[in-house]
């Protein structure tokens, strides 16, 4: 829904803001599916998986983030540099 959300609304403010809130279920989505695949142990431990999901998500976030705002400073330099 976001991410209708996001290409529907491309104004910049609010558009920098549902994209933040696009990569938070991004994020954790592929945290849990890169802790929980092929772990199906005889010994399961809710807490442990839980705090590493949750540890993995903040970094993915964090990733993300820093991802899209190196790009973002591209794209503007290179709309400014061709305006000269």
């Amino acid at each position: 829904v976001t991410g209708i959300l996001y290409l529907l609304n491309r104004k910049k403010y609010s558009g920098e803001i549902i994209f933040k809130i696009m990569l938070l279920p991004l994020s954790f989505t592929l945290s849990m599916i890169m802790v929980l695949w092929g772990r199906f142990d005889e010994v399961y431990n809710a807490a442990y998986y839980f705090s590493f999901i949750i540890l993995l998500t903040i970094l993915i976030y964090a990733l993300m983030r820093l991802i899209y705002r190196i790009l973002r400073e591209q794209h503007h330099k290179r709309n400014n540099d061709n305006k000269i």
